[in-house]
């Protein structure tokens, strides 16, 4: 009868450790999300002349070494709760003493569940070579730990201290390993590593892998508080990022080196124009070695083209304060740099360096000569930035023209 009972009440315990597990699991995928978006809010800001954008940055995936650490852990809890469990009931191999263990065993369990829930943000993956060390070391220890309790405690038989000696050195090697997983799951890697993979997780969140070195620089120092200088050496380091000059500006894009140059541009699939969007996919065709320049001729062209209707567009709703020369767009021919000062002089935009440098690109393919080979290789390296933001100001000024007739 008293096992019965000592049974079923395992039973109810087991089923209370399953639902409350589920509800602190339900909410900490949502507090996840909330964090998650309150950071993007605080953090995630463009420059004041970076057009808008309608792309939203999936969560990012969890990484393998991330994975990896909470596996550790709960190992490191179960193993832990086993070895706990254990030493009692070494101790006190009664009923009661039994059910003491099993249900601090439970509890143990259910605490590890607790603290992950509160601490999981504080993950951090070492490399693969220092997890191997860590772990072989630790399995050494025991392993020495083990052959010296089988040592020590060999032929000793059941005589008392030795019984309970014996068994309370076993669970605790347990209990040793348990700890040591768990130590091993928040151990943080070297500050260097932390920062090159903040880095590189940044810019590959980032639309098209790409993100101004200054606000790059600003997250890096609310994460780890390091000077500039520091920053900018930690950036020139890595192998697989790049930094790229905005020529007439001072301003510098971060971008993943690509050695196989694969061009994406997921902003072209949110042109809400359909003869602008395929136009586009046309020019990005000419994108090669071969025919960059014509590429870049079409994107230039486009580009001018969707400044024109727009600004035709605002003439006639009257958005237009002023006008250079007082001429009518649409009417009275206007040339590139004069309607991009019209977007400065009516404060539809505030800075237009990156726009003068579209211009200056746009002319060079227009009036220059045929590049030769070494010229086009050059071209090529800075394309995904350069086409970008051609793509960028394209749709921006093309959902402008669609604003004034919604």
């Amino acid at each position: 009868m008293r096992r019965e009972t000592f049974l079923q009440a395992i039973s109810e315990l087991s089923k209370k450790v399953t639902f409350v597990t589920s509800i602190l699991w339900e909410r900490l995928l949502k507090y996840r999300r909330i964090l998650y978006l309150w950071e993007r809010q605080l953090v995630n800001q463009q420059p004041e002349w970076t057009p808008p954008t309608d792309q939203r940055i999936p969560l990012p995936s969890l990484n393998r070494r991330i994975i990896f650490n909470i596996f550790l852990y709960f190992v490191g809890v179960f193993i832990a709760a086993f070895g706990l469990t254990g030493t009692i009931i070494v101790v006190n191999s009664t009923f009661v003493g039994a059910s003491i263990a099993i249900c601090l065993g439970l509890a143990s369990l259910l605490s590890g569940i607790i603290v992950f829930s509160r601490t999981y943000q504080y993950f951090q993956g070492l490399n693969w070579l220092q997890y191997i060390v860590w772990i072989l070391g630790v399995t050494i220890v025991l392993c020495i730990t083990f052959l010296l309790w089988n040592a020590t405690m060999y032929n000793r038989g059941d005589k008392y201290p030795y019984r309970y000696l014996q068994g309370i050195l076993f669970y605790s090697i347990f209990i040793f390993c348990g700890f040591t997983l768990i130590w091993l799951a928040y151990k943080k890697p070297p500050l260097s590593q932390q920062v090159d993979e903040s880095i590189r997780s940044i810019v590959k969140a980032m639309p098209n892998k790409q993100i101004f070195a200054s606000e790059l620089v600003v997250r890096l120092q609310r994460m780890y508080h390091l000077s500039e200088e520091i920053l900018y050496q930690q950036i020139e380091q890595l192998q697989d990022i790049e930094q790229v000059d905005i020529p007439g500006t001072n301003t510098k894009v971060v971008l993943m080196r690509d050695k196989k140059q694969r061009l994406a541009f997921p902003q072209v699939a949110t042109i809400t124009n359909p003869t602008l969007r395929a136009s586009i996919e046309r020019a990005l065709l000419d994108l090669t070695e071969e025919s960059v320049d014509i590429g870049l001729f079409l994107l230039g062209r486009e580009f001018e083209t969707t400044l024109k209707v727009y600004l035709v567009a605002a003439y006639a709703k009257g958005k237009l304060k002023s006008v250079p020369g007082n001429r009518i767009p649409g009417k009275d021919r206007l040339s590139l740099n004069e309607m991009i000062s019209c977007l400065k002089i009516n404060d539809i935009v505030t800075d237009d360096a990156v726009l003068s440098y579209l211009r200056q690109t746009r002319n060079d393919r227009a009036h220059g000569s045929t590049p030769s080979l070494v010229e086009r290789q050059l071209q090529m390296k800075n394309i995904q930035l350069l086409a970008g933001l051609y793509i960028d100001y394209i749709k921006w000024l093309d959902d402008l023209t669609h604003s004034l007739y919604t």
